[in-house]
């Protein structure tokens, strides 16, 4: 009875060890942003119902930059919301949690999505000399938005398609462009986020 006992712990032992090194079990992976954007929408999708206002924001690693066509060049890390939606009144990112969402409620955004390699919602690119090695889409998760003086501070929890989760942390500025008064078909332009 001892010996079965033993060889069970053993067991079991052995499978939690191993379980916790399998794909998907809490995988945390830590980047810092140094950079963003974020653009004005307004309404953007009034004409099918939904009235709350869009804002995207793009956040870049340490490594890549903009060139002046608005391009991304370098190496790192471009962490893209294509739309994060504030209620008709608000015009900017207020000090709240946002949460991954299909809604388009209130301090919500767009959950990350491929459709058939034509990415959208949150998700991360990765580039190598200017050239997208690969990208991950976040189908869930959540950040918080803070102020203190003159900064802005993010922290992210992005889960994976594989359910591990990304971590990311942005402290600084953020340019703001409106860029509600421009037609809709140049705000589709904008929204959909250049690529490398």
């Amino acid at each position: 009875m001892k010996k079965t006992l033993y060889i069970l712990i053993l067991a079991l032992i052995f499978i939690s060890c191993n379980h916790k090194n399998t794909p998907g079990h809490n995988i945390v992976t830590l980047n810092e942003f140094t950079t963003s954007v974020a653009n004005f929408y307004g309404a953007f999708y009034k004409t099918q119902g939904i009235e709350n206002n869009v804002i995207s924001l793009d956040l870049f690693s340490e490594g890549i930059k903009l060139n002046e066509q608005g391009y991304m060049e370098g190496t790192g890390t471009n962490l893209f919301f294509s739309d994060i939606f504030l209620s008709p009144a608000d015009t900017f990112l207020l000090q709240q949690t946002y949460e991954a969402d299909t809604t388009a409620q209130p301090f919500t955004f767009l959950k990350g999505v491929d459709y058939e390699g034509n990415i959208t919602g949150a998700y991360l690119l990765n580039l190598q000399e200017n050239i997208l090695q690969s990208f991950e889409i976040f189908p869930n998760g959540n950040f918080v938005l803070s102020y203190q003086q003159d900064s802005v501070f993010i922290d992210f929890s992005l889960q994976r398609t594989d359910q591990s989760v990304y971590h990311a942390t942005f402290k600084g500025t953020i340019p703001y462009y409106d860029l509600s008064k421009q037609s809709h078909e140049d705000q589709q332009a904008t929204k959909a986020h250049l690529k490398p």
